[in-house]
Formats: structure tokens, sequence, C-alpha cells
């Protein structure tokens, strides 16, 4: 084996240890998280929410809290616009925490090398 191969095989061992590590750092999250999607797909579901769309609005919404705000809307019968405002509305804590994360993070760099 050459070097080149060598320097190959140590990053692919690197990657599959780090992804390894991190599904292992994932589990107390999902645990945690796996009430909110339960109670989340019996709401949605009781709302009138068909199954597919329940399971799109999981896949594409990032913040757990816009899903609740928006079933609880679409059960008081409330207009597209206005849950897109109001989720829109309640999101907004993001840039506030990306604002106050900004000095600790921005000298990290974005991909570990080795």
């Amino acid at each position: 084996m050459n070097t080149s191969e060598s320097l190959v095989s140590e990053q692919t061992n690197y990657r599959k240890h780090a992804f390894i590590s991190g599904v292992h750092q994932t589990i107390p999250l999902v645990i945690g998280a796996l009430p909110f999607g339960i109670i989340y797909g019996t709401l949605a579901l009781q709302s009138g929410l068909s199954e597919w769309a329940t399971l799109a609005m999981s896949f594409f919404v990032f913040a757990g809290s816009s899903q609740f705000i928006a079933i609880g809307l679409l059960a008081s019968g409330v207009s597209l616009e206005l849950i897109i405002l109001t989720t829109a509305i309640v999101n907004l804590r993001h840039l506030l925490y990306a604002a106050s994360l900004l000095p600790i993070v921005k000298n990290l760099r974005l991909y570990m090398d080795s």
C-alpha cells in the first residue's frame, strides 16, 4: 500500500469513527425528542391532517414548536397565510440564537482536516 492509499484509508477510518461517535452522541437527543414526535403525530392526525401531511410537516419543518402552532391553527380553520406568518414570527428566535452564538463559533473551522 503506498502513501496516498494509506492516507485515504486513514481518512476513511476517521470519518467512520466520527460518524459512529456522532450517532452515539445523538441518542440522548433522540430519546428526549421521541415523546414530542408521538404527541405531535397524535395531535396532527386528530386535527384532521392526513398521515402524509403529518409526515411531510415533520420532514420539512425544522422547529417543532411551529408544528404544534400550525396544527392548532389548522384545527381552528385559520388561513394558510396567517399560519405561515405566525410560525415565521415564532421562529425569529433562531436569529437571536445565531447572533448570540456567532462570537463563539466564528473562528471554528467548517471541516475537520483529519
